[in-house]
């Protein structure tokens, strides 16, 4: 009878362990560095700002079905450096970001969901100069439409900070 239990209970024992092996596994929607350029996004009076984004992003997918069919919540990451920059001289000022989303679906037609963003989105500083700006902290929204929409916020935990006569200042 001993023999019995320990081989059901290392039978089940099994079974548990297996169980996260057998679940569907989340997927990368897609796992890609990218280097974008955004012409004028300020304006200094003497000079324009262009920005250039560089770094890796990266979107996993969690399913709601063995199908992988239902898509319920997904992992946007991304990380890298911005390089704010002076036209006229090329001066620039950068500074490292760290993003990171929760998404979860509430509806797919039409697409509604919830997004949670924690990180540090921008951290420019300039030595002799100090910083900048810093925008940190963690925002949740509710959006109805497309993916990447803005939306409702919900609620807003962190710094908003930036000094746009500082950015001038610092790339004049």
């Amino acid at each position: 009878m001993r023999k019995l239990t320990a081989l059901s209970g290392a039978l089940l024992l099994t079974l548990v362990l297996a169980a996260p092996v057998m679940a569907v596994q989340p997927q990368y929607w897609y796992d890609e560095d990218f280097d974008d350029f955004y012409p004028a996004v300020g304006n200094c009076g003497d000079f324009v700002v262009d920005e250039r984004s560089v770094g890796h992003m990266s979107e996993l997918l969690y399913f709601g079905d063995k199908d992988y069919e239902t898509v319920v919540r997904t992992l946007f990451k991304m990380r890298g450096t911005d390089y704010l920059i002076n036209r006229e001289t090329d001066k620039t000022i950068t500074g490292k970001f760290s993003v990171q989303c929760h998404v979860d679906i509430v509806t797919e037609e039409p697409l509604v969901y919830v997004r949670r963003c924690t990180g540090d989105f921008w951290n420019l500083s300039q030595p002799g100069a100090g910083l900048i700006a810093h925008t940190a902290g963690q925002s949740t929204e509710y959006v109805e439409g497309e993916a990447g929409d803005p939306g409702e916020v919900l609620k807003l935990v962190g710094t908003d900070w930036f000094d746009g006569e500082a950015v001038c200042a610092a790339l004049g």
